[in-house]
């Protein structure tokens, strides 16, 4: 007899776990400033069209003259974080963000992730954050290896696919490690996080 999809679903759920909420504002933190920092300038006055590379600054110039410091901070973070290329960046505000429609789709899911993490019953295997992931790794893979050209709704599906799977792993996992730590001292040297 196959087992009913809500009945699985319903027992999945519990009362939300609180020790999530310290990710989960990090997760906030991060999203709301992508969000946030194209906004509080100017319209028009931020476009980053270097091709910049992943872990390092090439914008220390142009980021200098924005006028607020969240924005400053969120952009400096995206200069570091990631290649901030324009074809592949949404604008808000006329301004492009501070990271890419990929990375803009993961903070959305990390924080998506994250709320659904707190109220999961369940712990989740590795093989579910590997399943989240794949969609973004062989879609971004494939666009490094070869001339495939992915597009931005693309890019912005996989970051969300992949964050909302990161998300849930990382919260679950993050709970049960701070409840051994804090609740359960007994059992800090028989089981980790993923047992």
């Amino acid at each position: 007899m196959a087992a009913d999809p809500i009945d699985i679903i319903r027992r999945s759920i519990g009362r939300p776990n609180l020790f999530g909420i310290p990710l989960l504002i990090v997760f906030l933190i991060l999203f709301a400033a992508m969000i946030v920092a194209p906004l509080l300038e100017e319209e028009g006055t931020v476009l980053l069209d270097k091709g910049g590379r992943v872990g390092s600054r090439e914008y220390d110039e142009e980021l200098d003259q924005l006028g607020s410091p969240i924005s400053r901070a969120a952009y400096v973070f995206g200069d570091i974080y990631c290649h901030q290329l324009t074809e592949r960046s949404y604008q808000l505000n006329g301004n492009q963000m501070p990271v890419c429609s990929r990375d803009v789709g993961l903070f959305a899911g990390l924080l998506m992730g994250g709320i659904v993490g707190m109220f999961l019953s369940r712990r989740f295997p590795m093989t579910f954050l590997l399943i989240a992931l794949a969609p973004m790794l062989l879609d971004g893979g494939t666009q490094a290896l070869t001339s495939y050209e992915s597009f931005n709704l693309l890019r912005v599906t996989t970051g969300l696919v992949a964050g909302i799977g990161l998300g849930i792993w990382t919260n679950k996992s993050t709970a049960e490690t701070l409840k051994i730590l804090f609740f359960h001292p007994d059992k800090r040297e028989d089981q980790g996080p993923g047992t």
